[in-house]
C-alpha cells in the first residue's frame, strides 16, 4: 500500500492552516489511491498541553500520526533540527507523495527532501476537487505548468500546497501514534508506536460555543494552566469571520467522547441549539458546568451546574485550582 506523508507545521500553539489544508488534500487523494495518510508533526515533548494537536490531526482523519520528539525543537523550524527526522520518516515509511502547507520554511524544506529521497518538487501545488486523480503544479519563477496523474507515479512527488482549508471535521479517528525519538546531539532516532487512547486524560474537557466570543484566549490560557483539552462546537467554527484566515486549532467536540473514562466538561458559551446537538454525546455520569449559557437551569442534565454570573473573574479562579 502506498503512503501520503504531510508534514504538519506549528506557530504560536496552533497549527498551521496551510498544513490542515495539505492535509485536507491528502485525505482525499490516499482514498482515492488506498493509500495510508501519514501526518509529521515535530513537538519537543507530547504533554496534555499539546495534545490538542494530535486530537485535531484524528478529526482530519489521518490514519497515522508521526511524531518528531526532540528536545532541540525550540523556536522555529530549521533544517538542522527538523531535516533528518523527517528524512528518516521518510526512509522508513515512503512516500508517493509528501505534502507540506505552503509556509516559509517548506520552501526550505520541500526541495532539500526532494533530493534525498531522489523525488520530484513542486513549488506551487493546486488541487481540484473536480479531477481528484490530478495534481496540478505552478512554478511561480518560471511561470511554468505541470499536472501529475496520481495513478502512474514513478518517483516521489515532494509537494507544496496553495490555499488554506474549509473542511470541518465531523468525528475523530481512532488513531495510532508512530513517536520519532532523537536519542542524540546528532538527532539519531528510534522509532516507537503507541495507541492514542491516553489522549483524553485530561481532568476537565473545556468545550467552546459560538457565544464564547472574546473569551476564547482566555479559555486558552486557562487550558494550557491546567492542561486540560479544548475543543470547540461545529457552530463556534461557522462563526469565525471567514477573513481571518486562520482556521482555529480546536478539534470539534465530537461522539468519540463516548468510550472516554473522564466525563467532567466545562461548557462556554453555548447557544440552546449547540447544547441540543452535543448533549446526546454525555453519559448519565457526566459533570458539566455550563457558563454563559442560554441552556436554562431549571432544565435536568445529570450533573450539571449553572452559572451565568461574572464569567471573566470565574475564569481567572478557574485557572488557579481545580473543580
Amino acid at each position: 500500500m502506498a503512503n501520503i506523508l504531510v508534514y504538519i507545521e506549528t506557530e504560536n500553539n496552533t497549527i498551521s492552516p496551510s498544513s490542515l489544508k495539505a492535509l485536507t488534500i491528502g485525505r482525499t487523494i490516499s482514498s482515492k489511491m488506498g493509500a495510508t495518510l501519514y501526518a509529521v508533526i515535530p513537538l519537543q515533548h507530547i504533554s496534555d498541553s499539546n495534545r490538542n494537536f494530535l486530537q485535531q490531526i484524528a478529526a482530519y482523519n489521518a490514519d497515522k500520526i508521526v511524531t518528531l520528539i526532540s528536545s532541540f525543537l525550540k523556536g522555529p523550524p530549521r533544517l538542522s533540527t527538523v531535516g533528518k527526522m523527517v528524512h528518516e520518516t521518510a526512509i522508513k515509511f515512503p512516500p508517493a507523495i509528501f505534502l507540506l502547507g505552503n509556509t516559509p520554511f517548506s520552501y526550505e524544506l520541500g526541495p532539500w527532501l526532494s533530493g534525498k529521497i531522489n523525488g520530484i518538487y513542486s513549488k506551487s501545488t493546486i488541487f481540484d476537487k473536480n479531477q481528484v486523480a490530478k495534481l496540478s503544479s505552478a512554478h511561480l519563477d518560471s511561470g511554468t505548468k505541470h499536472s501529475y496523474d496520481i495513478k502512474e507515479i514513478e518517483q516521489p512527488l515532494v509537494l507544496t500546497v496553495e490555499g488554506f482549508t474549509d473542511y470541518i471535521p465531523e468525528s475523530i479517528n481512532d488513531i495510532e501514534n508512530i513517536a520519532v525519538e532523537a536519542k542524540d546531539k546528532d538527532l539519531s532516532t528510534n522509532f516507537f508506536v503507541n495507541k492514542l487512547d491516553y489522549i483524553y486524560s485530561e481532568n476537565y474537557i473545556i468545550i467552546a460555543g459560538s457565544k464564547t466570543g472574546k473569551k476564547i484566549d482566555q479559555l486558552k490560557k486557562l487550558a494550557h494552566a491546567q492542561e486540560w483539552s479544548l475543543c470547540c462546537t461545529k457552530q463556534y467554527l461557522l462563526h469565525q469571520p471567514k477573513q481571518a484566515n486562520n482556521h482555529p486549532a480546536l478539534p470539534k467536540f465530537s461522539s468519540i467522547d463516548d468510550s472516554r473514562e473522564k466525563t467532567n466538561y466545562i461548557l462556554y458559551g453555548f447557544t440552546a441549539t449547540e447544547f441540543s446537538t452535543v448533549n446526546k454525546f454525555f453519559s448519565p455520569e457526566s459533570n458539566c458546568l455550563l457558563i454563559d449559557s442560554e441552556f436554562s437551569k431549571q432544565e435536568q442534565f445529570f450533573n450539571t451546574a449553572y452559572f451565568n454570573g461574572d464569567s471573566a473573574k470565574l475564569l481567572e479562579s478557574l485557572t488557579q485550582r481545580v473543580l
